[in-house]
């Protein structure tokens, strides 16, 4: 038995939403009001100071998400699906290689890069899905 380190393996780095960030004000202008829906509040008010937080029930954050003008998505199945029923959003800025952004150079899952999305590499460039 192994364990998974979810923390080391998966978890995105706060530089990630960082680097995301200054790509969209870099895209759209730095006057851009940003928005941070979460299931982990403590851990959102330690790393997104300035910006609204909100937790609602999941209809209500799936919802908003996928009613976004732009989205910084993590490495999460709601996330994405959220994002890919998203019919506004100007962009999408999702993790590259998803599973694999904290050091593993393949996609995990395989299956889940889309055209929809641009995605972030930890060198902060920035590639359009397949």
């Amino acid at each position: 038995y192994q364990q998974f380190d979810y923390f080391g393996k998966v978890m995105l780095p706060g530089e990630y939403y960082r680097t995301a960030i200054s790509s969209v004000q870099r895209l759209h202008g730095k006057s851009v009001r940003f928005a941070v829906i979460t299931d982990d509040m403590p851990l959102a008010t330690q790393w997104f100071s300035g910006a609204p937080i909100y937790s609602f029930d999941r209809n209500t954050d799936f919802w908003l998400l996928a009613n976004a003008g732009m989205l910084i998505i993590p490495n999460s199945t709601f996330s994405w699906w959220a994002a890919y029923v998203n019919k506004r959003a100007q962009t999408v800025i999702a993790p590259k290689r998803w599973l694999g952004y904290n050091g593993d150079t393949s996609w995990e899952p395989h299956d889940c890069e889309t055209d929809l999305f641009s995605y972030l590499d930890k060198d902060g460039s920035i590639t359009r899905g397949s």
